[in-house]
């Protein structure tokens, strides 16, 4: 899964054949919350006589070289008569360069559903001769994530703050990075938000020891009622099929409602909005059970309107609080991971 995170893919020596001078390089790495794209990006600095040029694929989107000094600095289309894009620095001592790249595929090593690998290259010095005076490597992962190892293929020395991981290295050709994390939150939430994706109206989230889980009252009842419709028996069905596949200790269902009292015509059956919080609760937990999950890890609970996310002040923020919420407590999957912060392992 190793592979090269910049589209530089030589460095050409300049045209009189003298070996660089002075040399800094720089990859800074910013990980996507969802793991799905990566960006990077390159600075390179050097010192050098003569005309020092670098080569990109053929084709490259030279708008990703966001910064190119000194003004003078030109681009070419062929090198040694073959079709290349190549960014040139002609007759100065000092150049420098950044540029941008975004990685949409194979470049994060998926160990299982919590845990990854992403590699990180800062290899931007290739030929004989070839030596950078400092390597700097910045990788930066969301908060969300935990690192558990980190290494680099160079002797150097690291700077951890936060999430943000720096290596520095000194006369090296190159230098990468090999950083191992996890995901905090639990497999629990990871699937259940899977699988309730699809579903614009349900809202998922973590709160640090909990998956909640919190569906809105319309579509899963009719007004006074607690028979599941339709669309909250496909809302329901899908929770209970995702909550068979993975451990969880307990599994509880809130009915909540605003604070307009019970309709006249459905106060024998619900005297106040308590019973009709509770009932619908109690009948949601027995649609689960029909659908296969434990009884003895299901409980229902009505609060009518004593806990509301919002003031029943206007319809839509009434809306918001006529809801049913689950608390799902998981069960904690898999070993701990070891922390390893070997900091000059090989990579291999």
């Amino acid at each position: 899964m190793m592979r090269w995170i910049i589209c530089a893919m030589l460095i050409v020596l300049s045209a009189s054949g003298a070996a660089f001078g002075e040399s800094t390089a720089e990859t800074i790495y910013f990980l996507s919350d969802d793991l799905k794209s990566a960006i990077s990006y390159y600075n390179k600095r050097n010192s050098d006589m003569g005309s020092p040029g670098f080569m990109f694929t053929q084709g490259f989107n030279k708008q990703l070289i966001m910064y190119a000094r000194p003004k003078t600095h030109q681009w070419e289309n062929t090198l040694n008569g073959e079709p290349a894009e190549v960014l040139r620095f002609p007759f100065t001592s000092n150049f420098a360069y950044l540029q941008r790249h975004l990685e949409t595929s194979d470049f994060l090593l998926t160990k299982d559903n919590l845990h990854f690998q992403v590699w990180v290259d800062g290899s931007q010095c290739i030929g004989d001769g070839c030596l950078m005076d400092e390597n700097i490597i910045v990788a930066v992962l969301p908060q969300k994530f935990k690192v558990t190892n980190y290494k680099a293929n160079v002797e150097g020395d690291w700077k951890i703050t936060g999430n943000t991981y720096t290596f520095y290295s000194k006369k090296v050709k190159g230098a990468s990075v090999l950083i191992d994390f996890e995901d905090t939150m639990p497999y629990a939430y990871a699937e259940v938000a899977k699988a309730l994706a699809k579903f614009n109206d349900i809202n998922i989230a973590y709160d640090g020891e909990n998956v909640k889980v919190a569906m809105p009252s319309e579509g899963m009842f009719a007004s006074g009622q607690i028979t599941i419709e339709k669309k909250g028996k496909e809302w329901l069905y899908n929770l209970a099929e995702t909550l068979k596949r993975i451990k969880i200790k307990e599994l509880r269902v809130e009915g909540h409602t605003d604070n307009i009292p019970i309709k006249k015509s459905s106060q024998k059956l619900y005297p106040s909005n308590w019973e009709l919080s509770a009932g619908r609760a109690a009948n949601i937990v027995r649609f689960l059970i029909d659908a296969g999950l434990d009884y003895k890890k299901l409980a229902a609970v009505g609060y009518a309107d004593s806990r509301p996310v919002v003031d029943n002040d206007t319809p839509a923020n009434r809306a918001k609080n006529r809801r049913i919420e689950f608390t799902i407590v998981p069960v904690d999957e898999g070993p701990e991971s070891e922390s390893n912060t070997d900091q000059k392992a090989e990579i291999q």
